[in-house]
């Protein structure tokens, strides 16, 4: 894939190539306008700052041999009128194109945005089918360089290109067909004075830069010696005489200022050999210009070099700001080719045993794991080597030195990620020959924050279980020591809520959200824990919740925030280097792994905020 077709391609993948049309169209229209009020300005200036006064109704304006206006043009016969209808004119344009940028500026901004919700839209679903064969935090990595820089860096270059193309195009078009109509020779000339003085510009900047590179190492280099000598010079007086040294250090002061007249001299030349041209070039087009002005066949008077002038300027500034946008435009073309490639990233194919039918998944009796490897889908090794058994109605806390590392193994027990070599079995079932839709019913995740969506508590609580009754609801919400806090809102379960509803402390939407799980009658269950409470009374409540919930059934797994969460877990799991290096009970794992005790001081220990 070339760069420079991949932001068009990423467009007509993301679906939104069609709402460009209308946008070009505005732009085009706003670029007529611009020429056109120049073009009224040099009449005003030949009517009112050049002439002998208000203009007849027989007098005629030129801006060269084409452009002229006269009353009878414009059908009317009073001079003044004249002067009224290029200012009502002019303010008339004015107001329009203040309004079609308005319009248009809103069109580029909603497109870029649709580009970017497109973007994130497209990359959700990508990651939602790569995550049931290599994991979801597999995808992280991919996720964030999206997140923090390849979508607003598409957003805003997508603003800033729309912007000026084809606007600008059109209109510094349009200026330099104005400035031809005045005068096609002086026309030509500034054109070709603007290329050349370009052209040399670049030179210079490419020459100063080449010689700058080469002549600021070696003034480095000799300054660094320099301060050597400095510095050591009174132990120099020892090694060799006072004045060998001093004799030393004037060598070294020469080769640097030799240096760094060089490099002085590199930098400095550029401005005057750069005024100079232009000066050569101004001289000439002055000539050029002068000529036009005397010759009194040319019907090319004062106001229309000042128009011309102006035209020109507009083609220059047009140019140039489409030159910088291109620019800021191959940096997302760049971005855009790394999108695409992550968008078309294969799905990996889910293989499920031909041997047998897809079984219901079930955890009555253990969740083995065997010498898996799993891999995200860049290749990248996550998991190596993972052996595990766990057993229903435990509570497992894992712990690694890297997050990525334990929330992949929990995100494997809920079904996200296919191993590349070792198995997994679900009581006597392989993964293979479960049916993966089955992971969503029986497996649930429970974030550190619910979640909770905008509704009551008791829709939060349901999820579109219709099967539950009140009493259900409730005994779930007394299992997780949260019914007296939901019962002192004033409407209870009826309570209304939203996402960051500030009267449910952490610790209550977490436990609101273990009792949504617990309803659902889960073989598994996996939970992030929120950071630490606010009292230890709230920190024990969450911790006999976990417990309880555990006690009915399910295996629970934890990702813990918590010293207390670690001593109650019936098993402590530690990964460190994307393998299990050691597992037991948190007080066994103090005595025995050094690892484990720098982890835990260093994520959960309270002395640590006061520097023991």
């Amino acid at each position: 894939m070339q760069a420079g077709d991949a932001l068009d391609r990423l467009i007509l993948r993301l679906g939104i190539r069609g709402s460009r049309i209308p946008l070009i169209v505005v732009g085009v229209l706003a670029a007529f306008i611009p020429p056109f009020l120049l073009v009224i300005l040099g009449f005003f200036i030949e009517t009112v700052f050049l002439g002998t006064g208000l203009p007849t109704a027989e007098s005629i304006l030129t801006l060269g041999p084409y452009l002229k206006i006269s009353a009878e043009m414009i059908g009317t016969k009073s001079g003044l009128q004249i002067l009224v209808i290029l200012v009502t004119s002019g303010l008339s344009l004015g107001v329009i194109y203040a309004l079609l940028l308005l319009v248009y500026y809103r069109m580029v901004y909603h497109f870029a945005i649709e580009a970017a919700v497109q973007c994130y839209v497209q990359a959700a679903t990508k990651n939602e089918e790569l995550a049931i064969g290599r994991g979801v935090s597999g995808q992280n990595f991919e996720l964030a360089q999206w997140f923090e820089n390849h979508i607003p860096s598409i957003r805003t270059s997508l603003f800033a290109w729309h912007k000026s193309w084809p606007r600008l195009a059109v209109q510094a078009l349009l200026f330099l067909a104005i400035a031809a109509l005045m005068n096609f020779w002086i026309t030509a000339i500034a054109l070709i004075s603007i290329a050349l003085l370009a052209q040399f510009i670049a030179w210079l900047s490419t020459r100063q830069r080449n010689e700058a590179n080469t002549v600021s190492q070696k003034v480095w280099q000799y300054e660094q010696r320099l301060a050597d000598v400095c510095r050591s010079i009174a132990l120099l007086s020892t090694v060799r005489s006072k004045a060998s040294a001093h004799e030393l250090l004037n060598e070294e002061v020469k080769y640097f200022r030799s240096a760094a007249s060089i490099l002085a001299s590199s930098q400095t030349w550029k401005t005057p050999l750069l005024i100079c041209f232009c000066a050569v070039l101004i001289s000439i087009f002055c000539v050029v210009l002068g000529i036009q002005l005397l010759d009194k066949n040319t019907n090319f008077d004062l106001a229309a070099a000042i128009t011309l002038g102006i035209a020109i300027f507009g083609v220059a500034f047009s140019l140039v700001r489409l030159q910088k946008q291109r620019n800021s435009l191959l940096s997302a073309r760049k971005v855009a080719s790394e999108v695409l490639e992550f968008l078309d990233t294969p799905v990996p194919l889910i293989h499920v045993s031909a041997s047998s039918p897809k079984r219901s998944l079930s955890l009555m009796e253990r969740l083995l794991i065997e010498h898996v490897t799993l891999e995200d889908s860049r290749g990248r090794r996550l998991l190596q080597d993972v052996s595990l058994n766990l057993k229903p109605q435990q509570v497992v806390a894992l712990v690694s030195s890297r997050a990525v590392e334990s929330k992949t193994l929990a995100e494997l027990m809920l079904g996200f990620g296919r191993p590349v070599s070792g198995r997994m079995v679900f009581d006597d079932h392989l993964l293979t020959d479960i049916d993966p839709e089955d992971f969503p019913k029986k497996c649930i995740w429970v974030s550190a924050t619910g979640p909770l969506m905008q509704g009551t508590i008791e829709d939060n609580l349901r999820a579109g279980l219709l099967h539950c009754n009140m009493v259900d609801l409730t005994e779930a919400v007394r299992d997780v020591n949260a019914y007296d806090a939901v019962q002192a809102f004033e409407n209870g379960i009826s309570t209304l809520v939203t996402m960051d509803d500030e009267r449910l402390n952490p610790d209550l939407r977490y436990r609101l959200g273990l009792a949504r799980a617990l309803l659902k009658s889960p073989a598994l269950i996996v939970a992030e824990e929120p950071d630490v409470p606010v009292s230890p009374a709230i920190e024990t409540a969450t911790t006999e919740a976990t417990k309880r919930i555990a006690e009915k059934g399910p295996l629970v797994v934890v990702l813990p925030k918590r010293l207390a969460t670690l001593r109650t877990a019936d098993l402590v799991v530690l990964v460190h280097d994307q393998t299990i290096v050691d597992s037991g009970k948190h007080a066994d794992l103090i005595q025995r792994s050094e690892l484990y005790r720098h982890l835990t001081y260093v994520r959960f220990s309270p002395l640590r905020d006061i520097g023991l």
